[in-house]
């Protein structure tokens, strides 16, 4: 089981970064954001979408984590380095700890929503290796799938996408203005 830290700590692609970290509501909920701005990376890193290739890590990028808004699920909004929006990504989560940096154990299935409001669906050939090796429970795995289409549900109405946005552009303004 992998976890993963908002601060990036074990990412080796990031040489320089700094971090801010506020809590605020959202829909009558407490939240955690997180952000992380790479100032310097080893190298650049690009993966398929809409477009063909979408940058997603660079130097300058941001990585905005958010905890709290969904269960069993940490919600990362990543920014060009014009603080841009390039895309959602849902990292689905056994357990999520809210302390000083926040962090997640990781369920390996994730959930990607795209800058036009598409899905796509990452890493399921990682949840069922977990599930053949027994490092995750077959309830554990069903949880997974249960969080993907309730993030799906959530957030494929173009209104509920722009929402998110919005808020998510609102945290990171906050979190820029304690750097």
């Amino acid at each position: 089981m992998k976890i993963k830290y908002a601060d990036y700590r074990n990412h080796k692609n990031i040489i320089s970064k700094r971090c801010a970290k506020i809590e605020k509501e959202y829909k009558n909920k407490k939240i955690i954001a997180y952000l992380v701005i790479s100032d310097k990376v080893k190298k650049s890193w690009f993966v398929p979408r809409d477009n063909g290739k979408e940058c997603m890590h660079a130097d300058g990028y941001s990585w905005l984590q958010i905890y709290g808004v969904e269960d069993n699920c940490v919600i990362s909004a990543i920014f060009d380095e014009k603080y841009n929006f390039v895309e959602t990504y849902f990292d689905i989560a056994r357990r999520i700890y809210i302390e000083d940096v926040p962090y997640a154990e990781d369920l390996y299935l994730d959930v990607v929503q795209t800058k036009n409001n598409n899905f796509i669906i990452l890493d399921e050939d990682e949840l069922k290796e977990a599930l053949d090796k027994n490092e995750i429970t077959d309830k554990e795995y069903d949880m997974a799938y249960l969080v993907k289409d309730k993030i799906i549900k959530n957030y494929s109405s173009e209104e509920n996408f722009k929402e998110l946005n919005r808020f998510t552009k609102e945290c990171l303004n906050e979190c820029l203005q304690l750097l």
